[in-house]
């Protein structure tokens, strides 16, 4: 039930998809911090599918801009070639139907500003996020949409550094088990020294269980991951309080499964416990 002046509940259950409007990362420079097309449309194309509707918002409520490098011919404008390996892949697949998609066209160039939104008018919120997205980490308003929907009753989940937004609005802390972006894939990817925080240590300190494949096996909405990488890698999906706060790791295949998570909360279906 998108946020308007409508006040009749829609029958349809509502996810809401948060994203940031950072597009850098910090101060590297050439180091993008944009999603991955396939990391959202492996999260996108299941809620669709499962009969469900999405929305999206942004912290500043501009366009949403993700990356389109590791998809067939580039994004909409470009005709650069993804690696062989990549477009073989069900997320590549994906994201070239998302290339081609109006209605997702629409909702990316129109997204509604995080602090527009009320999020006890949506049945799940998921906060999509690349590396260090400085924009979401520790933003109010994201805290307070995610509070707000949690509170309704709904379901909540991340993928990769969105770990960061769940953590800020208290529904991540000790002995609650998560994952996302590891301090062991920072090192790897030459992010650790220019990201707000490591992910990892924070979640660790405030007490939350963290669990990571080893490094090598992400990347999905790292900065400095190769396509084949993101592409390449299993999910690792981790649902806590009843599966009502599904986490994911860093890549699109991680994606997949918050996006299945939810759909079984919202469904009534057999809970997913990790995976």
């Amino acid at each position: 039930m998108p946020l308007s002046s409508q006040t009749t509940p829609n029958p349809t259950p509502t996810v809401l998809f948060i994203l940031s409007s950072a597009s850098t990362l910090g101060d590297l420079e050439g180091m993008p911090a944009l999603l991955r097309a396939e990391t959202f449309a492996a999260c996108y194309y299941p809620v669709l599918q499962a009969g469900l509707r999405v929305d999206l918002a942004t912290v500043s409520g501009a366009a949403a801009s993700l990356d389109w490098s590791g998809v067939e011919g580039g994004g909409p404008s470009s005709s650069s070639p993804p690696a062989a390996s990549a477009v073989a892949s069900p997320a590549a697949r994906q994201a070239r139907t998302l290339r081609a998609d109006p209605s997702a066209a629409q909702l990316l160039a129109a997204p509604r500003p995080v602090a527009h939104v009320g999020g006890d008018r949506f049945d799940a919120c998921v906060v999509l996020s690349p590396t260090g997205a400085w924009d979401l980490c520790k933003n109010a308003e994201v805290a307070r949409v995610l509070k707000e929907c949690a509170d309704a009753g709904g379901a909540v989940g991340s993928v990769g550094w969105g770990a960061a937004a769940l953590l800020e609005a208290g529904l991540l802390g000790p002995g609650v088990a998560a994952t996302g972006i590891s301090n062991a894939d920072e090192d790897a990817n030459g992010t650790a020294a220019a990201v707000p925080f490591l992910l990892e240590s924070r979640l660790r300190r405030e007490g939350v269980v963290f669990s990571a494949p080893a490094p090598g096996h992400g990347g999905g909405v790292s900065a400095g991951a190769s396509t084949a990488q993101a592409l390449s890698a299993a999910p690792h999906v981790i649902a806590a309080g009843g599966g009502k706060v599904v986490t994911g790791y860093a890549n699109a295949a991680s994606a997949a499964g918050v996006a299945r998570g939810l759909i079984q909360s919202l469904t009534g279906g057999v809970r997913l416990l990790a995976v």
